[in-house]
């Protein structure tokens, strides 16, 4: 008598037979008993291994698994890892991982990337989640199916426990490879594997079930929240590729578990899902929300990916160092400025009245070039309306996050500043017979 190995109904709804699968096999015993069911019952399949060479080993199982495919017709990828990773091995080989599974399912035309994770993983995943802290999308565990670049990454073992798993291989005497480093108890979700999951199994039987319940349910609940978030982002949000701005008392006038989720949405969307929103962090970020004074403060979620409270906003940003402006401008034209725009200098008027616009009028040229555009430096002033400032004490009066000041361009001619565009124009003596205009036109994902 056979075994089920999975459901093969359920998955048969993601995909279909003709279809080309690409199934990663590492050559342990989940994914080797995964491709096995998929190659004799009939699946059209392309398999994608990766080479990590960690171990030894690790050279055997590739030649292995290559061999086995070229002897049934069956297409192989493989890929070998040779870069050193410094930083968490972990995290950035599996990013390299679904790197190489995304440009197999491309080279294959291929729309669904088929992995083996299951049940065991599931269980091992949630309990992991709910001791580091997550967001309620991620006390949902593992999904079934995912999508990464239009492409449909499925799980048909996710409801499959290991015993099945095992007791499939056993009675089909399906060759597979042992990882050593899975017995050591250096990884938490080892420790979870080897010494959680067995008590708990003890207490309650059902175990892999009651977390299949739990999950479901955890995930009803974020499909509703992620919903009423990303309403809220489309409809109160000012948004660029590297920044996203909410008004505070708009977010403040949200239920506590969608301003959580509304973070989480925002940090994806500014980090393109590349860094994770730990309940820790969200906490400390709404603290900083909450408290009374307005006071900017900032935080860095990770790496450059940075909260910051300011005036009546929330920002979420990516921190990127803009070059260092020192331009000098000698004639009319279009000037580009690295990081910031374009400046435009031209005798006809070829621009709308704005803060971002300026008339010069004139006699002699000498009497405005050149025109040196700067950083703002601390010290800097400007005299308007028989007013002298410093600019920094304008800035602040104009809102100018602190994060942007030092960004800001000043325009000047013999030392002496006349423009700060969105900021200030100085006056000009309308009764000169000459006149340039001149206008700064942003970068629109100027942060």
């Amino acid at each position: 008598m056979d075994i089920k190995l999975l459901d093969e109904v359920k998955l048969n709804k993601y995909i279909n037979k003709s279809d080309t699968l690409i199934v990663c096999v590492s050559t342990g015993i989940d994914s080797m008993c995964l491709f096995h069911y998929l190659y004799t019952n009939g699946y059209k399949i392309v398999v994608a291994h990766v080479n990590h060479k960690k171990r030894t080993e690790s050279d055997q199982e590739y030649a292995y698994l290559e061999d086995f495919c070229k002897k049934n017709n069956i297409p192989f990828e493989g890929y070998i890892l040779d870069k050193k990773i410094e930083s968490n091995f972990q995290e950035e080989a599996r990013k390299i991982r679904y790197s190489f599974f995304i440009n197999v399912a491309k080279k294959y035309n291929s729309k669904a990337i088929i992995l083996a994770h299951h049940a065991d993983d599931e269980v091992e995943t949630v309990i992991m989640r709910i001791i580091r802290g997550t967001s309620i999308k991620g006390y949902s565990g593992i999904k079934y199916i995912t999508k990464i670049e239009d492409v449909d990454v499925v799980r048909p073992l996710l409801h499959t426990n290991r015993k099945t798993i095992e007791e499939y291989q056993k009675l089909h005497n399906i060759k597979f490879f042992l990882d050593a480093s899975n017995n050591e108890d250096h990884y938490t979700r080892n420790i979870i594997r080897h010494n959680v999951i067995p008590q708990l199994l003890q207490i309650n039987p059902n175990l892999y079930e009651s977390v299949k319940n739990y999950s479901s349910d955890q995930e009803e609940m974020a499909e509703y929240i992620t919903s009423k978030s990303q309403e809220f982002i489309l409809n109160n949000s000012f948004k660029n590729e590297n920044e996203i701005t909410f008004k505070l008392k708009d977010f403040n006038a949200l239920n506590t578990i969608i301003k959580k989720e509304v973070l989480l949405e925002a940090v994806n969307y500014i980090s393109l899902n590349t860094v994770e929103l730990y309940h820790s962090k969200t906490k400390e970020i709404l603290d900083i929300i909450n408290a009374e004074t307005r006071e900017s403060k900032t935080i860095e979620i990770k790496d450059d990916i940075v909260f910051t409270k300011e005036y009546d906003d929330i920002v979420i940003y990516k921190n990127i160092t803009k070059p260092k402006i020192d331009l000098f401008i000698n004639d009319i034209g279009e000037y580009e400025v690295t990081g910031y725009g374009k400046i435009i200098l031209s005798r006809k008027n070829h621009i709308l009245p704005s803060k971002n616009s300026h008339m010069l009028c004139y006699n002699s040229e000498d009497e405005i070039f050149p025109i040196h555009v700067r950083n703002v430096k601390k010290g800097d002033k400007i005299t308007y309306s028989s007013i002298t400032k410093k600019v920094y004490d304008l800035l602040k009066e104009y809102r100018v996050p602190k994060r942007k000041r030092e960004n800001v361009l000043v325009f000047e001619h013999n030392d002496e500043i006349f423009f700060i565009p969105k900021i200030i124009r100085k006056e000009t003596d309308k009764n000169k017979q000459k006149i340039i205009y001149i206008t700064f036109e942003e970068k629109n994902n100027e942060n």
